[in-house]
């Protein structure tokens, strides 16, 4: 499939789209910008957050909080909550985000509404578990993913059906294997419970650096954003790994840092 090129426009295949309505998020990186994507008709809105840039090129995150329908961000450093709905506003200002060791980044972001939990991941591969009530987070749990040398976990989405975690990594550090994405139960993100998959775009060549990841649970699909485009691909549950079906460019003149799902 060619990739579609739309101004600052990430859409999802009319095949999934005619079965299912959700909508990307998608943060950019200097400005920053939120995108907001309508996969049914291809509009697009963008509304800028109260962050700084982002602070890093693998840093950042996106994650949706269906409870309060706002959604968590993160430039690498803060962590806040903003209502795409209306503008980016505010819901929770931006708060040095916790348990961040100097010179480390939040690579990613993910919830579980039902469990009432905010997954963070770190440039250390350190993955965190927080309850999230609101604006507060109560760290739950700390653990370190062992990867292939050189990687660097850049990008976290949840199956809370299944509860199952994707967790997506590259070579940020240095020359290494291709991208991967493991999957993990929410309650042990640290095991993986099937052997990492390679992830391949519309091209036929493997994602380059993994930025950001978000999760369809109506379709089965997972989002895997790189800094120039996204790249849809079917998941085949457990272990099958995924299947490239569409792919987008992104927001012209910024690169992406960060993705999910809305709903989630």
């Amino acid at each position: 499939h060619p990739a579609r090129f739309l101004l600052a426009a990430l859409v999802l295949p009319a095949a999934l789209a005619a079965q299912s309505t959700p909508e990307i998020l998608a943060l950019t990186d200097t400005v920053p910008l939120l995108a907001r994507i309508d996969p049914n008709n291809c509009t697009v809105s963008i509304c800028p957050p109260a962050l700084p840039p982002i602070a890093a090129p693998f840093a950042g995150g996106v994650a949706h909080d269906p409870r309060d329908r706002a959604t968590w961000i993160s430039d690498g450093l803060n962590l806040m909550k903003i209502d795409v709905r209306v503008g980016c506003a505010t819901v929770c200002a931006a708060f040095p985000a916790p348990n961040l060791p100097l010179g480390v980044f939040v690579t990613g972001l993910a919830c579980n509404e039902e469990t009432q939990r905010l997954f963070v991941s770190h440039s250390n591969n350190v993955i965190q578990t927080y309850g999230a009530v609101g604006c507060v987070l109560t760290l739950q749990s700390s653990c370190t993913l062992t990867l292939p040398p050189n990687h660097m976990v850049t990008g976290l989405a949840t199956d809370d059906a299944n509860q199952i975690i994707f967790i997506g990594s590259s070579p940020w550090n240095g020359p290494g294997p291709v991208s991967e994405v493991n999957i993990a139960l929410q309650t042990s993100p640290c095991i993986p419970i099937c052997p990492a998959s390679q992830v391949i775009d519309c091209s036929g060549f493997n994602v380059p650096f993994i930025t950001g990841l978000g999760y369809d649970p109506c379709r089965h699909a997972l989002m895997v954003s790189d800094q120039s485009q996204v790249t849809v691909l079917q998941y085949i549950h457990p272990c099958g790994g995924f299947l490239p079906v569409n792919c987008c460019t992104g927001v012209p003149g910024q690169q992406l840092t960060g993705l999910c799902v809305l709903p989630s």
